[in-house]
């Protein structure tokens, strides 16, 4: 592979030579309004967020928010950050520190009966006793964990009419959940209200992002080669976006199934701790 910009500005004196980037932008011109007319956008409001319940390792549900999925109209989850100095000596940024919120925030529906706060306040009492001012002992009853499962729908029949299907593409497993702020209870004559969510702050303890195998190849797949040595038949299982027809972006010619790759790669697990982001 060979790069398109030549950066040894004393080959031209000083100047670039760009004259391999006429075509390039010709083809950028009409390729881009299709590739972008083709790209299947971010679904925000496919997900299904449930399975709310005590966090522990045996098979037994506990402490279950059953039907939680109907509930949930909105979570928001956090994504880690990262401090950085830029060294004057070095002339260059230095990692200082990485910080994960490890908060997240969920828009519950309640009901007549209060049973979402309710369910809540029972919650808060497995920590601290307000009656006899005492924190209670051991974990039961203390954590919850949350499933989060985003998806979409496609149309890989070959029929003329259109049958969508569910795809599930990745989920978040929550655990380590614990309730922060708990909004107040108004009652107001002149404003009803009776549509307004209720908002809970949580902290939790791990926020874990993770790709359905239709998506990611695993561990194993042979797909971390430059795109010259990676096979054809490591991505023919990934169900995902794959472009073609058009000047790829910085390789060359659409005949390597460059999208696929890069969106397999994104979504298969490899490095320790990948996906970790709370």
């Amino acid at each position: 592979m060979s790069d398109r910009i030549n950066f040894d500005l004393k080959e031209h004196n000083g100047q670039l030579n760009l004259d391999n980037f006429v075509d390039i932008i010709d083809s950028f011109q009409h390729d881009s309004i299709d590739y972008l007319y083709d790209l299947e956008p971010q679904s925000q409001n496919l997900f299904w967020a449930g399975y709310f319940c005590e966090s522990s390792s045996g098979e037994k549900v506990e402490k279950a928010f059953y039907n939680a999925a109907y509930r949930i109209r909105k979570i928001s989850i956090p994504m880690p950050s990262m401090e950085v100095d830029q060294n004057n000596t070095l002339r260059a940024p230095l990692f200082k520190s990485a910080s994960f919120s490890q908060e997240i925030t969920i828009d519950w529906t309640e009901d007549v009966y209060h049973s979402v706060k309710k369910y809540h306040l029972d919650w808060f009492a497995r920590w601290y006793n307000r009656q006899y001012d005492v924190l209670r002992c051991g974990v039961a009853g203390k954590f919850r964990k949350l499933l989060v499962v985003a998806f979409h729908y496609v149309d890989d029949s070959e029929s003329l009419l259109s049958q969508p299907k569910i795809q599930p593409i990745l989920a978040f497993h929550i655990g380590g959940l614990i309730p922060i702020q708990i909004p107040e209870l108004t009652f107001d004559y002149a404003n009803g209200q009776n549509d307004a969510p209720v908002s809970i702050k949580y902290k939790c303890s791990k926020i874990q992002m993770s790709y359905s195998k239709e998506i990611g190849l695993g561990r194993n797949a042979n797909i971390w080669g430059d795109a010259a040595s990676v096979s054809s038949a490591a991505l023919k299982d990934a169900k995902v976006w794959n472009p073609s027809g058009f000047l790829q972006d910085p390789y060359g010619p659409g005949d390597n199934e460059l999208e696929k790759l890069r969106i397999a790669r994104s979504a298969t697990s490899y490095q320790p701790s990948e996906g970790a982001i709370g």
